[in-house]
């Protein structure tokens, strides 16, 4: 495939993860219009942004990862991204809290399937030289979905209703997978024949990688942290006093500027010590996750607009920096038959702890500090929340590090003793 081919490829890829987080991401900017018209809690809030999701997306995304290591990875992401697509589009049709809970948890069933099968054909798409930098700009897509999303979603609402911001959103991946159809084969797996490995096999191989579970720990609690995003609209609405349009579009440019930023700085990382010293890498993004603990504390105690505005901008920036490190990781660790379910298996885990516990937890405790603190009670929410979850992460970080240096020093002795007894 030439250059041209894989990058053009790569493009309908990383617009399907565009879209992918856009509809993943509306219904932050919904938060408040939804809640009036519904009746909702934060804590029920919490519940539909971040663990229903979390729960649907972890407990769908092995069976269908193991569909593309086994199948077309191509149609995969075909199928999911009508569902997740059309499932949006009726969330604007719902008439109950119940049934938009349910629209929204077919969305997580469909967003499932995409990811896997999107790094998968990435992986072979790219060498493991070039390919944090590939994983980069897919998740830099998916940061400007959401962007998009919430700038675009809440002035949408504002307008025409918030119904209407669903079907809106939705309706592009529609035309995405009809041109996938027309325009984009099955990528050639590497390897050439299509190995097949049983369950127990893969997640054996998998899990049997102490530096891939450590790093994939840390990714969730980092998944934990940045996906308390869902509450930042809200959140400058409430202690900030800005309106549903002017929170909505500060932090969509937030994220359409800062969190690509932070991607490609991951990607960066990757691409640089991935290869030659994963320890290195592991130790980069614990600092990294040290110094977003920081300015997620100055964003959310600052009494100035202006200073948190500035502290959210920088906080964006170093929170997304951890997935291109260890998506590729989970990739040149693993078998090319297996790099959908390892894929899988590190996205359940983001998902599962990063949406369910993030914008859960916050939602929870703010409901809880609500009747000591008011409107306020969500910035001490957010402060206990993202900053619990980044020095998590940077523990599991440090002791990813230390885990690879580990091995890497055990390899040289390997070689080494096998160098020695050749010279006897």
């Amino acid at each position: 495939m030439t250059g041209a081919r894989r990058g053009y490829v790569l493009a309908l890829i990383c617009f399907s993860f565009f879209l992918n987080y856009a509809d993943r991401q509306i219904l932050g900017a919904l938060i408040e219009p939804v809640k009036q018209e519904f009746g909702l809690s934060d804590l029920e809030l919490g519940l539909m942004t971040g663990l229903g999701f979390g729960v649907f997306y972890s407990v769908c995304s092995l069976p269908l990862a193991r569909l593309a290591d086994r199948w077309n990875r191509r149609n995969v992401l075909l199928i999911c991204l009508a569902l997740w697509s059309g499932a949006t589009m009726l969330s604007g049709a719902v008439v109950t809290s119940a049934q938009l809970v349910a629209a929204r948890l077919v969305v997580g069933i469909g967003e499932a399937g995409g990811g896997p099968s999107s790094i998968a054909m990435i992986s072979d798409l790219f060498s493991a030289r070039r390919r944090g930098t590939a994983i980069a700009c897919y998740n830099a897509a998916g940061a400007l979905g959401g962007a998009f999303a919430l700038a675009a979603g809440a002035w949408i609402a504002t307008h025409y209703g918030w119904r209407i911001a669903f079907i809106i959103i939705g309706l592009p991946g529609v035309f995405l997978a009809l041109l996938i159809v027309l325009t984009v084969a099955e990528p050639e797996r590497a390897g050439g024949a299509r190995v097949q490995a049983t369950f127990r096999e893969t997640m054996a191989q998998i899990l049997g990688q102490r530096v891939l579970v450590l790093a994939m720990l840390g990714g969730a609690a980092s998944s934990a942290a940045i996906t308390c995003l869902s509450w930042i609209t809200p959140f400058f609405q409430r202690s900030h006093g800005l309106s549903l349009v002017d929170a909505g579009s500060m932090v969509g440019l937030a994220i359409l500027f800062m969190a690509p930023l932070g991607q490609f700085l991951g990607g960066f990382i990757s691409d640089r010590y991935g290869v030659r010293s994963r320890s290195a890498m592991m130790g980069i993004l614990a600092v990294i996750n040290l110094l977003a603990a920081g300015s997620a504390s100055a964003m959310v105690l600052a009494s100035s607009t202006t200073a948190a505005i500035v502290a959210f901008y920088i906080w964006i920036s170093l929170a997304q920096s951890y997935p291109p490190p260890v998506f590729a990781l989970s990739q040149s660790l693993v078998p090319a038959h297996m790099r959908a379910t390892s894929q899988a298996v590190v996205g359940m885990a983001f998902n599962l702890v990063g949406s369910g516990v993030g914008p859960t937890a916050t939602g929870a405790l703010s409901s809880m500090l609500e009747h000591s603190y008011g409107q306020e009670s969500l910035r001490y929410a957010l402060l206990v929340v993202c900053c619990t979850m980044s020095v998590l992460a940077a523990m599991f970080y440090f002791a990813a590090a230390r885990a690879a240096a580990g091995a890497a020093r055990s390899r040289i002795g390997e070689e080494t003793s096998i160098v020695q007894q050749e010279g006897i």
